[in-house]
């Protein structure tokens, strides 16, 4: 893998653009946030590692958009 970050830095952005765009409250990032956490680790734990990977990056989208909605 060349570039390891790529993929989180663009779902970081995503989720940046999106909650710019749509503005969510926070607490819909925070819940989705956490929901998308859990469920990965469980995924990860069950050894399904490419829907693990989908999950923490989907994480990281809810991740961008608390933050975003956060700084506001």
């Amino acid at each position: 893998m060349l570039s390891p970050f790529l993929y989180l830095a663009v779902s970081l952005a995503a989720g940046v653009l999106f909650s710019s765009v749509l503005r969510p409250p926070l607490a819909v990032s925070v819940a989705g946030l956490l929901a998308a956490l859990a469920s990965a680790w469980m995924v990860y734990l069950l050894k399904k590692y490419k829907t693990g990977l989908a999950l923490g990056l989907l994480a990281a989208l809810f991740l961008g958009m608390g933050l975003y909605s956060h700084a506001d």
